[in-house]
C-alpha cells in the first residue's frame, strides 16, 4: 500500500480547487482510492471519503505537507482524530532563511490563483542560530513576497542533517532569503533543481556513511601507533613547507584521534580557525586556548587575522588523490578556501587516503596531501 499526493494524471478525480491546493491524495492498493482533504482554518480539515483502515497512515502523509492541521472530521462532521495542537507564529516572509533557491514558474502561477492572505501560507521551519529557516513551501513563500503579504504563519519542526545541508548550500550560493529565490521555467527547474536534488541527496548520503565509518575507524587507532604516524607526518609536512616562502600559516586544534600539527607553533607564525557569524576566520596562536563549538578549542584572544593566510593546513576525515576531502559537513573550510588565494595542504594518515571521494559543487581541492608515508601533489 502506498499513499501519495495526486498528480496531474489524477486531476479528473478531484475538483479544480483541490488540485490547485494540492489536497488530493491517492491510496494505491489494488484499485486506487482518491481522497480529498479540505482545510477550513489554521487547525481543522475534513476528508472524504473516510477510510478507517488507512486513516492514520493517510493523516500522517497529509501532515507531512500540512503539519499545522491537527483536527480531522468526516464530511458529516464526525470527529475522526484530534492531535496535539501545533504552535503557529506570524512572521514576515523576508525574515526567513531558505532551503531552496529555484522555484517553478508553472507552479508559481498555479499558486497565485489562490494564495491571497496570511492564512494561505503556513509552512514548516526549523531554527538555526536564532533564525527561522523554511523547510518546505518555498513557492508559497515566493507568492507571498510577490503579493506583498507582510505576515505568514510558520510552525517549528525538527530538521535533519539533509535539510541543514540544503540550507548551507543556499547560503553558499548567496540565497539568503525568499527575495533571492529565482523563478525558472519548467525545463530549467527539472534540470537545475529536481535533477540536482537527486544528485545532492545521493552525495550527501554517501558522505554521511563515510563520515560514520571513518569516525569509528579513527577511534580504533592505538595511541602509540598514532604517535608514530603523527611524528612521521609532521616530518613530511615540515619538509614540504621548507620548500615554500611564506609568513602566515593556518593550522588547527586536533579533534579526537585527528592529525596533530601543533608542533608547527614553535617554527612558524601560526593561526587557528574560529567560527564567527557562520564564517571561518583565523586567530593568532597566543599560547592558551578556550573551548569553542564543535568540541574544539580556539586561541584565547579577540584578535583576528585580517589578511589572507599564506598557507593553510586543512584537516579532513578522508582525502583522495586529487586533493578532495571529506570534512565534517559544515562547509566552513570550503567557504574560506573558495574566497582566499592561499596554498592549501591537506593532512591525513595513510589509511584514510582513498580513491574518488563523493564531491559536491562547492568542494575545494587542496594543492598537496601529506601523510606519514608520502607527499602527494594534486596539480
Amino acid at each position: 500500500m502506498n499513499i501519495r499526493r495526486a498528480g496531474a494524471a489524477e486531476a479528473e478525480h478531484f475538483s479544480e480547487a483541490t488540485m490547485k491546493r494540492r489536497l488530493g491524495y491517492v491510496i494505491e492498493e489494488g484499485n486506487p482510492i482518491y481522497v480529498t482533504f479540505t482545510i477550513h482554518n489554521l487547525r481543522e480539515a475534513t476528508l472524504t471519503p473516510v477510510l478507517t483502515k488507512h486513516l492514520d497512515a493517510l493523516i500522517e502523509v497529509f501532515r507531512f505537507h500540512n503539519g499545522f492541521v491537527t483536527t480531522f472530521y468526516s464530511a458529516n462532521g464526525a470527529l475522526l482524530r484530534c492531535l496535539e495542537p501545533v504552535a503557529l507564529t506570524a512572521v514576515h516572509p523576508a525574515t526567513l532563511g531558505v532551503t531552496q533557491w529555484l522555484v517553478s514558474a508553472d507552479k508559481l502561477k498555479q499558486l497565485e490563483n489562490w494564495v491571497e492572505a496570511s492564512e494561505d501560507v503556513i509552512i514548516p521551519v526549523f531554527k538555526r542560530q536564532k533564525r527561522l529557516i523554511a523547510l518546505d513551501g518555498h513557492t508559497r513563500l515566493k507568492v507571498a513576497q510577490i503579493r506583498g503579504i507582510d505576515a505568514i504563519y510558520v510552525y517549528e519542526e525538527q530538521a535533519d542533517d539533509l535539510s541543514r545541508a540544503f540550507h548551507e548550500a543556499a547560503v553558499r550560493q548567496g540565497v539568503m532569503g525568499v527575495g533571492d529565490i529565482e523563478i525558472v521555467d519548467a525545463h530549467r527547474y527539472a534540470r537545475d533543481w529536481e535533477a540536482m536534488c537527486d544528485c545532492f541527496i545521493d552525495t550527501f548520503e554517501r558522505k554521511r556513511h563515510l563520515r560514520e565509518t571513518t569516525r569509528v575507524a579513527r577511534k580504533a587507532i592505538a595511541a602509540d601507533e598514532q604517535a608514530r604516524w603523527n611524528e612521521a607526518l609532521l616530518k613530511n609536512l615540515q619538509g614540504l613547507l621548507a620548500g615554500h616562502v611564506f609568513k602566515t600559516l593556518g593550522i588547527f586544534y586536533p579533534l579526537s584521534n585527528e592529525v596533530d600539527v601543533r608542533g608547527l607553533d614553535v617554527l612558524y607564525e601560526t593561526y587557528y580557525p574560529v567560527i564567527e557569524e557562520r564564517r571561518l576566520v583565523f586567530a593568532p596562536h597566543v599560547g592558551t586556548f578556550q573551548e569553542a563549538p564543535f568540541q574544539t578549542r580556539v586561541p584565547r584572544t579577540s584578535t583576528r587575522l585580517e589578511a589572507p593566510l599564506d598557507v593553510v593546513i586543512v584537516p579532513g576525515l578522508l582525502y583522495d588523490f586529487e586533493g578532495y576531502r571529506l570534512g565534517y559537513g559544515k562547509g566552513y573550510y570550503d567557504g574560506y578556501l573558495s574566497r582566499v588565494p592561499t596554498l592549501k595542504i591537506g593532512v591525513c594518515f595513510e589509511r584514510f587516503l582513498c580513491e574518488n571521494l563523493p564531491r559536491s559543487d562547492h568542494d575545494i581541492a587542496v594543492d598537496f596531501v601529506v601523510t606519514e608515508a608520502r607527499i602527494i601533489s594534486t596539480k
